[in-house]
């Protein structure tokens, strides 16, 4: 029986209607997220009980800033991770994600800028994720590559999973 998922992430509710069969998640719907000045649409896909495969891809269409008049160009991003479990607390994997270039120029005063700037990049690396009862815990890092016209950078993350409401048992 499908059930709603709801999640509180960086100030955003994302609501996604799921089915389970045989220990498989699966998104049947996606997420419409507010996010400062951009609007990106998303969905995820695919989880079992050992192995994690997930995926999400998002459309971001940017407006203008009032103050300098400029407006970066609509967005593509696919995200994607994998993920094995070591013991029933603890997995490892890899994620990244991969940012196509933009499909529209940046432009400021209604004009495009310079040559477009469109941006473009993609970034790798080993994620750790730890269950603790209720509550999980994951470290990723990831490494720049093919970076065009944005900051080149590596990054460390830690995320904090704190379940809202109930929890659910199956």
């Amino acid at each position: 029986m499908p059930e709603i998922a709801e999640s509180l992430t960086a100030g955003r509710v994302n609501r996604k209607r799921l089915a389970r069969h045989n220990g498989a998640t699966a998104a049947i719907g996606g997420t419409l997220q507010e996010n400062g000045k951009s609007r990106i649409v998303g969905s995820e896909h695919s989880r079992t009980e050992i192995t994690e495969i997930s995926s999400k891809f998002q459309y971001i269409v940017n407006y203008n800033d009032d103050a300098t008049h400029y407006r970066s160009g609509s967005e593509f991003v696919w995200e994607y991770d994998g993920m094995q479990n070591v013991t029933k607390r603890l997995a490892l994997g890899f994620n990244g994600y991969y940012y196509y270039q933009q499909t529209t120029n940046d432009r400021q005063n209604g004009l495009t800028y310079l040559d477009g700037n469109r941006g473009g990049n993609v970034a790798f690396g080993p994620e750790i994720r730890y269950h603790l009862s209720h509550y999980s815990m994951i470290l990723k890092y990831e490494k720049d590559f093919l970076t065009e016209n944005r900051p080149v950078g590596n990054a460390f993350w830690l995320q904090v999973g704190i379940p809202i409401g109930s929890p659910h048992h199956d």
